[in-house]
């Protein structure tokens, strides 16, 4: 299913280097080009299969990771001040770790907990749909799992 991930592995199987450009405006397109239902189909369709292919303790870091994000926006027992500042260091935190890895704004730093939440639902929808359906909709039609 994570056709990228086998490719890489057959690529370090057989010591075919390979090497990564940035596009950096010169290449540019978009991954999900027919909007939320695509992107919602294509994330479903290896997000649990990803998740968990670096191992579990790489998953399991994740998981803390993403753990502690969320704790940055729901626990509220400190002073106000404190709360609004940890809460804009974190999306100060997620807007520069996004920059890299493609063309986002300002607030998309800022409204982090909504772009956190759609990865819960898809990851626990992609979790279902590996586990108990074994297959998932994409592009479509209905893929083996």
């Amino acid at each position: 299913m994570l056709e990228d991930i086998k490719l890489g592995k057959l690529y370090i199987e057989n010591h075919i280097r390979v090497t990564n450009l940035i596009g950096n405006g010169i290449i540019k397109f978009r991954m999900y080009p027919n909007g939320f239902r695509q992107l919602f189909e294509g994330f479903t369709k290896n997000m649990s299969s990803g998740a968990t292919s670096g191992g579990l303790l790489s998953f399991l870091l994740a998981v803390l990771w993403i753990a502690g994000f969320y704790a940055s926006f729901t626990s509220f027992r400190f002073p106000i001040e404190y709360t609004l500042l940890r809460y804009f260091v974190f999306a100060l935190i997620t807007y520069l770790l996004s920059k890299p890895t493609g063309e986002y704004k300002w607030y998309d730093g800022i409204f982090y907990p909504v772009h956190f939440l759609f990865f819960v639902i898809v990851f626990f929808k992609s979790l279902y749909q590996t586990i108990f359906v074994k297959k998932v909709k994409w592009r479509g039609r209905d893929v083996d799992v």
